[in-house]
């Protein structure tokens, strides 16, 4: 399967907004039984005031989630458009989680999009809600 998760955001976003999403990610992964590894599959998930980068453990990985609070686009274009094809694996809680905690921190710089419904989003909206105690408002949109 080739669920994949998009997201659409500035090269430069607000650096305190930033800190506060990974703040958030982190809490929200220490939480989660999901085994976590670092981009290839293996160490440690990276998170740092400036990037965010994890992956499933081995042999349950596909490609690495990583966003950084700084980034360009190889074609010059405006915006910055990325991607994380997690195949439905089980660190793709994660990630939602991860892409809900940014886009509720860093609205309206990031926009997130899914080859999934919202209806797939459930658990991850609700992992958000219980261990952070917001009510996220989040919405799918076309990237």
């Amino acid at each position: 399967m080739g669920l994949t998760h998009y997201w659409r955001r500035p090269p430069r976003l607000p650096t305190a907004m930033f800190c506060a999403a990974v703040e958030d990610v982190r809490r929200i992964l220490s939480t989660v039984a999901i085994k976590l590894a670092g981009r290839d599959g293996t160490g440690e998930p990276i998170l740092l005031d400036s990037r965010i980068s994890f992956n499933g453990r081995t042999p349950l990985a596909c490609e690495a989630f990583e966003i950084a609070s700084s980034e360009c686009d190889r074609l010059g274009n405006p915006e910055v458009t990325s991607f994380c094809k997690t195949g439905g694996l089980p660190y793709d809680l994660c990630v939602k989680a991860a892409l809900i905690i940014l886009n509720h921190h860093l609205h309206p710089h990031l926009s997130v999009a899914s080859d999934q419904a919202i209806d797939g989003w459930h658990s991850a909206r609700d992992i958000v809600q219980v261990t952070l105690g917001y009510v996220p408002t989040f919405a799918l949109s076309t990237v």
